[in-house]
């Protein structure tokens, strides 16, 4: 499944970096009531998980973050901002968030953090925007195999309900399905 594929990815981009935390949100709704939901996570309490496993898209740190490719903080550096104090909470002490983009647009974000004092290298960095633009890409093909995959689910049921005699062939005249 996704959720399973997330999760195995996520657990390796986390230990190759040397983090001990790791969420992987993805974009659900439209316009304004957009919102980041938490799809896969690594080191994180269920408790935490349960109270942030939803945040709004207009929060200044998302927009930031969907606009770039990454923001690196260190939280000892930083104000008492929305996502600052919820790393805080779990002790994060370095955190590198990353668009996670599909062809036209970003999907959501990974965000990848350590309870010790690591400065993430620039080629780091860039192994995980590479491959956060890998994974955005495969998620969104996905997301299209399941729509072709939910409109044959359909075209079959609308098959089924007509009350009339049907038969479906291929071009040489193969009979494919009869009703």
């Amino acid at each position: 499944s996704v959720h399973e594929a997330l999760e195995g990815v996520l657990k390796h981009l986390v230990a190759s970096v040397g983090g001990t935390h790791g969420l992987v949100r993805l974009i659900e709704g439209e316009g304004d009531s957009r919102v980041l939901v938490i799809r896969a996570s690594v080191g994180f309490a269920n408790d935490y998980l349960t109270k942030y496993s939803k945040i709004s898209c207009q929060e200044p740190w998302v927009r930031q973050v969907l606009r770039e490719d990454c923001r690196c903080i260190r939280l000892e550096d930083q104000d008492e901002s929305t996502s600052s104090s919820r790393a805080a909470q779990v002790g994060l002490q370095e955190m590198v968030t990353i668009a996670l983009r599909g062809k036209d647009a970003p999907l959501g974000i990974i965000a990848i953090g350590s309870t010790h004092r690591v400065k993430f290298p620039p080629d780091e960095i860039a192994y995980l925007v590479n491959l956060s633009n890998l994974l955005g890409l495969t998620l969104q093909n996905v997301r299209l195999f399941e729509q072709v995959a939910t409109t044959q689910l359909q075209w079959e049921h609308t098959f089924d309900s007509i009350g009339d005699p049907i038969v479906v062939h291929d071009s040489s005249g193969q009979i494919l399905r009869v009703h």
